[in-house]
């Protein structure tokens, strides 16, 4: 089938996740857009396409909110570009990712985001938004953010870790989030004490403290949790949208209640990382401790429990990946050096993109921490409607893009390396199976991915046009 002429399709199942509950439904679609919700196929159609999921679980295609796809960082470049990620996406249930644009060479956003784009689309097969990454907080950094929103993107980036580099200080943000809030912009922000963290690394190099579990010994959990607070005041005090990126800690969790519990305009994210991996992995000899080196780093139990409590009770609002792989090969291993270890020298962050949703929903679904409809929310209507484009993505309703999940309750992934998609030569996660299994996606009316096997190439991904926090902007959103 030609992807430019898609016929109708109608997809049934007895588990259909909509936004008012989960039960037996069929679906209609025409040119990539869902018609309509719940009656059977119409005899007067001819021959459509007619799916029968019974026993699956039909879901929305998954959102991934923070993704690190085709990025260089010190010279080294992620093992997934465009491509290679955007399947990897795909495989894992997930349809829509945002991402990230830097300034461009000239320092400026416009620039910066423009040439962002262009990398992307033509080469990405999922949906695409970009949070663009402020680094700057001059007056003339300011003035593009109504440039940003005019180009249809909605959320920035913030860093409160890495001075020198990223790391914009306290009065920097409160100008950035001063800028942000009268224009709607959401802004994340990555927080960890940054002054703090370079004197810890300092005095654990002068000490020879270098191995990897002295990553997260050089960013204990108070370093979270301080920024994590700071940057709550400062939002309230501009009257900002702040979205907390990648928590990790029970302060930082408990911090973010807190706000939630005042009616601030607060949310966050963990990561399944966090869900999962404890701190101890770092320890391990060699290669093994270095291949879990990210920011924030992975924490002990108390922590994974506490995350695990937010997610089910409503205190965070999505689960993203911060999907960031570097191969060990060529990558990670710059942390072994002749006189041993160096965790400095390792580059930061963990794979993630395909096995988001298996690893939520054994966790939590299966692991008895919280239902079928909150797992759905967390990897797909939640993300969606912190980058402004709900009910477009992240929903089964007439008039949302026909992107599809087809997941067995009852299968498994196995999460070696050698069974996954992304392309990285290692897992952190290598040795262990999940239950539940992406079976099936279908991206804008087409069934990509089924059984198993590319059934056909999809529909090339679009940078989409997102609303800004107040709703303004296209009831369904144009694609640049």
């Amino acid at each position: 089938m030609d992807i430019n002429d898609r016929m109708k399709a109608y997809v049934h199942s007895d588990r259909v996740v909509t936004p008012t509950g989960v039960g037996p439904a069929w679906l209609c679609i025409e040119e990539g857009v869902i018609q309509t919700v719940g009656d059977g196929p119409d005899p007067s159609d001819g021959e459509p396409l007619v799916l029968d999921a019974t026993g699956l679980v039909v879901m929305p295609g998954g959102v991934d909110f923070h993704t690190h796809l085709d990025m260089v960082v010190g010279g080294l470049h992620t093992a997934d570009d465009w491509e290679t990620g955007s399947w990897a996406a795909l495989w894992g249930g997930t349809t829509t990712v945002v991402d990230f644009a830097e300034p461009g060479v000239d320092g400026g956003l416009l620039s910066g985001l423009f040439a962002r784009a262009a990398e992307a689309v033509g080469r990405v097969v999922v949906d695409l938004g970009l949070h663009m990454t402020v680094t700057d907080a001059s007056d003339v950094r300011l003035a593009e953010l109504a440039e940003v929103v005019a180009a249809g993107q909605s959320t920035l980036k913030a860093y409160t870790a890495y001075p020198g580099r990223l790391m914009l200080e306290s009065d920097e943000l409160a100008r950035l989030l001063g800028a942000a809030a009268p224009l709607g912009l959401r802004v994340m922000v990555h927080c960890e004490d940054g002054h703090a963290i370079e004197k810890n690394i300092g005095e654990a190099r002068q000490r020879g403290d270098l191995s990897a579990l002295w990553h997260a010994r050089t960013r204990p959990p108070e370093t979270e949790e301080r920024a994590v607070r700071e940057v709550i005041e400062l939002a309230r005090a501009a009257g900002a949208a702040v979205h907390l990126a990648h928590l990790s800690t029970v302060g930082g969790v408990e911090a973010l209640r807190e706000a939630k519990g005042r009616g601030e305009a607060v949310t966050g994210e963990t990561c399944p990382q966090y869900l999962w991996l404890e701190e101890h992995r770092l320890g391990l000899e060699g290669a093994a401790g270095l291949c879990h080196v990210c920011a924030p780093p992975l924490r002990t139990a108390e922590h994974l429990d506490a995350l695990w409590r937010g997610l089910a009770d409503g205190t965070l609002d999505a689960v993203s990946t911060d999907h960031c792989p570097f191969d060990w090969h060529g990558g990670k291993d710059r942390g072994l050096t002749v006189e041993g270890a160096d965790f400095t020298r390792t580059p930061g962050g963990l794979p993630g993109v395909e096995t988001r949703l298996p690893l939520l929903f054994a966790g939590g679904v299966a692991g008895g921490r919280f239902d079928l409809a909150r797992f759905v929310e967390l990897v797909s209507s939640g993300p969606a409607r912190l980058a402004g484009i709900y009910p477009q993505k992240g929903a089964l309703l007439p008039g949302s893009d026909a992107d599809l999940v087809l997941f067995d309750p009852e299968g498994g992934t196995s999460l070696d390396v050698d069974a996954l998609h992304m392309n990285v030569d290692h897992s952190p996660y290598e040795g262990l199976w999940a239950q539940g299994r992406v079976v099936g996606v279908m991206r804008q009316g087409v069934l990509v991915v089924a059984a198993g096997k590319v059934t056909q190439d999809g529909p090339l991904g679009r940078l989409l046009t997102r609303n800004v926090i107040d709703g303004s902007g296209p009831v369904a959103p144009e694609r640049v």
